[in-house]
């Protein structure tokens, strides 16, 4: 492994936290990240218990794709554990191949997502039909939308900014535990939101 270019050291742990500015910096984007969704399924609480007759979720959306994009986000955490623990322990090439597998897992979660909308729209179940499922769209898009930018962080620090591995690994392996801890996040989000439809 190449040497360290200048002023690439480790992030200093700071004395008031604990922990270096990047994952500060993380914990607190995580922390706007959760008054968001949490926003959203407050909205979601009071528009179920407003509405008279709230749809049955199973009697809308697929089980079998709601089963499959909730273990498809939870291989991507996997995977990201997997991989920081190969960085850590030495093996670049090998902890690039689970971030790698992460994107295709998480690749594979927004294909599901697709496919259980567009089954949705041909059935004319559109956000304008009711409110149900104006709040399942809604729920369910923010939450592709987070996490195709979790893909295209990962996909660009294992692609283009891999470089980075060799010229300030100490910080390339934060950046990268900073992501897996994004993917952790929306991890626990999806299945928050699958417990709401679904109910």
């Amino acid at each position: 492994m190449s040497a360290q270019a200048p002023g690439a050291a480790p992030w200093p742990i700071r004395p008031d936290t604990g922990m270096n500015t990047a994952r500060l910096g993380m914990w607190l984007f995580l922390a706007a990240e959760a008054m968001f969704f949490g926003a959203l399924f407050s909205a979601y609480v009071l528009l179920r218990t407003a509405h008279p007759a709230w749809p049955q979720g199973t009697a809308v959306f697929s089980p079998a794709l709601g089963v499959g994009a909730a273990a498809a986000m939870a291989v991507g955490s996997l995977c990201c554990w997997r991989g920081f623990r190969a960085l850590r322990s030495g093996s670049p090439t090998v902890a690039r191949a689970w971030f790698a597998a992460a994107c295709g897992a998480g690749a594979l979660f927004l294909l599901n997502v697709w496919t259980q909308h567009g089954i949705l729209r041909e059935h004319g179940m559109s956000p304008r039909v009711d409110t149900f499922l104006a709040i399942a769209h809604v729920l369910a898009g923010a939450h592709a939308v987070h996490a195709a930018a979790g893909i295209a962080v990962l996909a660009w620090f294992i692609g283009p900014g891999w470089r980075l591995q060799a010229q300030t690994p100490e910080r390339q392996a934060v950046r990268l535990a900073n992501g897996g801890l994004y993917w952790h996040f929306l991890t626990l989000t999806w299945f928050c939101v699958t417990a709401a439809l679904y109910a």
